[in-house]
Protein backbone atom coordinates (compact mmCIF):
# COMPACT_ATOMS: atom_id res chain seq x y z
CA UNK A 1 0.00 0.00 0.00
CA UNK A 2 2.83 2.17 0.32
CA UNK A 3 4.25 1.57 -2.95
CA UNK A 4 0.76 3.25 -4.30
CA UNK A 5 1.44 6.91 -2.29
CA UNK A 6 5.14 6.94 -3.01
CA UNK A 7 7.95 5.78 -5.09
CA UNK A 8 9.96 4.38 -4.01
CA UNK A 9 7.79 3.57 -1.02
CA UNK A 10 8.92 5.30 2.71
CA UNK A 11 8.92 3.14 5.57
CA UNK A 12 9.34 4.09 9.03
CA UNK A 13 10.12 2.71 12.38
CA UNK A 14 6.58 1.36 13.35
CA UNK A 15 6.40 -0.58 9.99
CA UNK A 16 9.46 -2.72 11.37
CA UNK A 17 6.93 -4.59 13.51
CA UNK A 18 4.89 -6.05 10.17
CA UNK A 19 8.93 -7.01 8.75
CA UNK A 20 8.00 -11.05 7.77
CA UNK A 21 11.35 -11.90 5.82
CA UNK A 22 14.60 -10.26 3.92
CA UNK A 23 15.45 -10.98 1.04
CA UNK A 24 19.48 -10.49 -0.64
CA UNK A 25 20.64 -10.77 -3.67
CA UNK A 26 23.15 -14.33 -3.94
CA UNK A 27 26.44 -13.76 -3.01
CA UNK A 28 27.94 -10.95 -1.18
CA UNK A 29 26.43 -7.29 -1.75
CA UNK A 30 29.85 -5.79 -1.90
CA UNK A 31 32.61 -8.61 -2.81
CA UNK A 32 36.08 -7.53 -2.23
CA UNK A 33 35.26 -4.15 -0.03
CA UNK A 34 36.23 -3.81 3.31
CA UNK A 35 33.91 -1.61 5.40
CA UNK A 36 34.57 -0.24 8.65
CA UNK A 37 32.17 1.57 10.28
CA UNK A 38 33.01 4.99 12.89
CA UNK A 39 31.06 3.85 16.16
CA UNK A 40 31.30 5.84 19.53
CA UNK A 41 28.59 4.58 21.31
CA UNK A 42 28.23 1.30 23.02
CA UNK A 43 24.61 0.80 22.87
CA UNK A 44 23.54 -2.71 21.47
CA UNK A 45 20.84 -3.51 18.84
CA UNK A 46 17.77 -3.87 21.33
CA UNK A 47 16.79 -3.68 25.21
CA UNK A 48 17.37 -1.18 27.89
CA UNK A 49 20.32 0.17 26.68
CA UNK A 50 19.65 -0.46 22.57
CA UNK A 51 18.66 2.00 20.00
CA UNK A 52 14.81 2.53 20.42
CA UNK A 53 14.75 3.05 24.25
CA UNK A 54 18.37 5.59 24.39
CA UNK A 55 18.15 7.25 21.12
CA UNK A 56 14.45 7.25 21.11
CA UNK A 57 13.35 9.79 23.33
CA UNK A 58 16.22 12.40 22.66
CA UNK A 59 14.38 12.72 19.50
CA UNK A 60 11.04 13.20 20.50
CA UNK A 61 9.80 9.56 20.84
CA UNK A 62 6.89 8.72 23.64
CA UNK A 63 7.27 5.97 25.68
CA UNK A 64 4.09 4.08 23.93
CA UNK A 65 6.35 5.05 20.49
CA UNK A 66 9.57 3.92 22.13
CA UNK A 67 7.83 0.11 23.24
CA UNK A 68 6.53 0.25 19.24
CA UNK A 69 9.61 0.82 18.39
CA UNK A 70 11.46 -1.92 20.50
CA UNK A 71 9.21 -4.72 19.13
CA UNK A 72 10.20 -3.39 15.74
CA UNK A 73 14.14 -3.77 16.68
CA UNK A 74 13.30 -7.16 18.44
CA UNK A 75 11.32 -8.16 14.89
CA UNK A 76 14.06 -6.99 12.96
CA UNK A 77 17.20 -8.50 15.03
CA UNK A 78 14.48 -12.22 14.49
CA UNK A 79 14.92 -11.16 10.99
CA UNK A 80 19.05 -10.26 10.86
CA UNK A 81 19.53 -13.81 12.33
CA UNK A 82 17.54 -15.86 10.35
CA UNK A 83 19.16 -14.49 7.24
CA UNK A 84 22.87 -14.27 8.18
CA UNK A 85 23.09 -16.25 11.58
CA UNK A 86 24.35 -13.35 13.22
CA UNK A 87 23.05 -11.97 16.53
CA UNK A 88 22.87 -8.34 16.53
CA UNK A 89 20.38 -7.71 19.72
CA UNK A 90 23.35 -7.53 22.43
CA UNK A 91 26.10 -6.61 19.91
CA UNK A 92 28.22 -3.76 21.59
CA UNK A 93 27.76 -1.00 19.15
CA UNK A 94 24.97 -2.45 16.84
CA UNK A 95 22.39 0.11 18.21
CA UNK A 96 24.14 3.06 16.82
CA UNK A 97 22.46 5.27 14.24
CA UNK A 98 18.91 3.19 15.42
CA UNK A 99 20.57 -0.04 14.82
CA UNK A 100 21.71 0.68 10.92
CA UNK A 101 25.33 0.03 12.36
CA UNK A 102 24.42 -3.67 13.21
CA UNK A 103 23.00 -4.32 9.85
CA UNK A 104 25.99 -3.36 8.04
CA UNK A 105 27.96 -6.15 10.27
CA UNK A 106 25.17 -8.73 9.72
CA UNK A 107 24.59 -8.00 5.71
CA UNK A 108 28.13 -6.81 4.49
CA UNK A 109 30.60 -7.85 6.97
CA UNK A 110 31.33 -4.03 8.29
CA UNK A 111 33.54 -3.79 11.48
CA UNK A 112 32.78 -1.83 13.90
CA UNK A 113 35.55 1.15 15.49
CA UNK A 114 35.50 3.75 17.39
CA UNK A 115 35.02 7.23 15.09
CA UNK A 116 38.65 8.84 17.07
CA UNK A 117 40.55 5.30 16.17
CA UNK A 118 39.94 5.45 12.48
CA UNK A 119 40.77 9.30 12.33
CA UNK A 120 43.88 8.68 14.60
CA UNK A 121 44.88 5.96 12.27
CA UNK A 122 44.30 8.20 8.89
CA UNK A 123 46.25 11.28 10.53
CA UNK A 124 49.12 9.67 11.74
CA UNK A 125 48.38 10.42 15.49
CA UNK A 126 50.59 7.50 17.09
CA UNK A 127 53.56 8.47 15.19
CA UNK A 128 53.12 11.82 15.75
CA UNK A 129 52.59 11.17 19.94
CA UNK A 130 55.64 8.73 19.13
CA UNK A 131 58.21 11.58 17.99
CA UNK A 132 57.08 14.39 20.07
CA UNK A 133 58.05 15.70 23.81
CA UNK A 134 55.09 17.02 25.09
CA UNK A 135 51.36 16.60 23.94
CA UNK A 136 48.88 19.09 24.62
CA UNK A 137 45.08 18.19 23.54
CA UNK A 138 41.62 19.55 24.25
CA UNK A 139 38.13 18.91 25.84
CA UNK A 140 34.80 20.98 26.65
CA UNK A 141 34.50 19.26 29.39
CA UNK A 142 37.25 17.30 31.15
CA UNK A 143 34.82 14.12 33.21
CA UNK A 144 34.18 10.54 33.32
CA UNK A 145 32.70 10.56 29.99
CA UNK A 146 35.45 11.44 28.65
CA UNK A 147 37.23 8.16 28.59
CA UNK A 148 34.49 6.77 26.71
CA UNK A 149 36.08 7.23 23.24
CA UNK A 150 36.07 10.57 22.93
CA UNK A 151 39.39 12.07 21.46
CA UNK A 152 40.82 13.44 24.55
CA UNK A 153 41.55 9.42 25.99
CA UNK A 154 43.23 8.26 22.66
CA UNK A 155 45.92 10.88 23.09
CA UNK A 156 46.30 9.87 26.62
CA UNK A 157 46.56 6.45 25.97
CA UNK A 158 48.92 6.88 23.23
CA UNK A 159 50.57 9.12 24.92
CA UNK A 160 50.73 6.44 28.09
CA UNK A 161 52.04 3.77 25.91
CA UNK A 162 55.00 5.79 24.41
CA UNK A 163 55.51 7.58 27.45
CA UNK A 164 55.00 10.95 26.64
CA UNK A 165 53.29 13.45 29.02
CA UNK A 166 49.99 14.80 27.94
CA UNK A 167 48.55 17.79 29.10
CA UNK A 168 44.55 18.86 28.96
CA UNK A 169 43.55 21.79 28.20
CA UNK A 170 40.04 22.46 29.16
CA UNK A 171 36.92 24.28 29.57
CA UNK A 172 35.87 23.01 33.13
CA UNK A 173 37.15 19.16 34.84
CA UNK A 174 35.41 17.28 37.62
CA UNK A 175 36.05 13.93 38.86
CA UNK A 176 39.40 13.61 37.28
CA UNK A 177 41.57 11.01 38.54
CA UNK A 178 44.25 12.12 41.15
CA UNK A 179 46.96 10.76 38.90
CA UNK A 180 45.96 12.94 35.88
CA UNK A 181 44.72 15.84 38.08
CA UNK A 182 48.21 17.99 37.31
CA UNK A 183 47.84 17.81 33.94
CA UNK A 184 44.55 18.93 33.84
CA UNK A 185 43.85 22.81 33.62
CA UNK A 186 40.50 24.43 33.29
CA UNK A 187 39.40 27.81 32.00
CA UNK A 188 36.84 27.91 35.17
CA UNK A 189 40.08 27.82 37.60
CA UNK A 190 40.57 31.27 36.26
CA UNK A 191 37.29 32.84 34.88
CA UNK A 192 33.94 32.82 34.95
CA UNK A 193 31.54 30.95 32.73
CA UNK A 194 30.46 33.78 30.64
CA UNK A 195 34.26 35.41 30.15
CA UNK A 196 35.00 31.57 29.16
CA UNK A 197 32.55 31.73 26.35
CA UNK A 198 32.55 35.34 25.14
CA UNK A 199 36.29 35.57 25.01
CA UNK A 200 37.37 32.07 24.69
CA UNK A 201 40.71 32.99 23.19
CA UNK A 202 41.58 35.40 25.72
CA UNK A 203 40.82 32.88 28.47
CA UNK A 204 43.14 30.15 26.86
CA UNK A 205 46.11 32.24 26.45
CA UNK A 206 45.91 33.25 29.95
CA UNK A 207 45.26 29.48 30.95
CA UNK A 208 48.31 28.60 29.31
CA UNK A 209 50.50 31.22 30.40
CA UNK A 210 49.19 31.21 34.13
CA UNK A 211 50.33 27.77 33.92
CA UNK A 212 53.05 27.38 31.71
CA UNK A 213 55.82 26.75 34.94
CA UNK A 214 53.89 23.44 35.83
CA UNK A 215 53.91 21.89 32.49
CA UNK A 216 55.90 18.58 32.10
CA UNK A 217 58.75 18.24 29.70
CA UNK A 218 60.39 15.26 28.64
CA UNK A 219 63.37 14.48 30.69
CA UNK A 220 65.71 11.80 30.15
CA UNK A 221 64.65 8.42 29.87
CA UNK A 222 65.05 5.68 32.88
CA UNK A 223 64.95 1.79 32.95
CA UNK A 224 62.23 0.65 35.08
CA UNK A 225 62.44 -2.15 37.31
CA UNK A 226 60.82 -4.76 35.04
CA UNK A 227 62.42 -3.21 31.90
CA UNK A 228 60.15 -0.60 30.71
CA UNK A 229 60.88 3.03 30.33
CA UNK A 230 59.63 6.08 31.21
CA UNK A 231 60.61 9.74 31.46
CA UNK A 232 61.45 12.10 34.51
CA UNK A 233 59.44 15.11 34.91
CA UNK A 234 61.32 18.44 34.74
CA UNK A 235 59.63 21.87 35.33
CA UNK A 236 60.02 24.99 33.10
CA UNK A 237 61.23 27.84 34.53
CA UNK A 238 58.62 30.80 34.35
CA UNK A 239 58.86 32.99 31.00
Amino acid sequence: ELGNLFSPPIFYGHHLTRLESIRLPEGSLMPGATIEIACDVKNPFTGPKGASHVFGPQKGATPSIVDELECGMQNLARMIEEQSDIRVENMEGAGAAGGISGSFVAFLGARLRKGVEIIGDAVGLEDAIASSDLIFTGEGCYDAQTKGGKTVSLVEYLGKKHGKPVVVICGRKKDVEQERERFVYDLLSLYTMEKSMSCTGECLAGLIHHNIGGFPVLGSQMKRADGSTGFVLQKKKNG
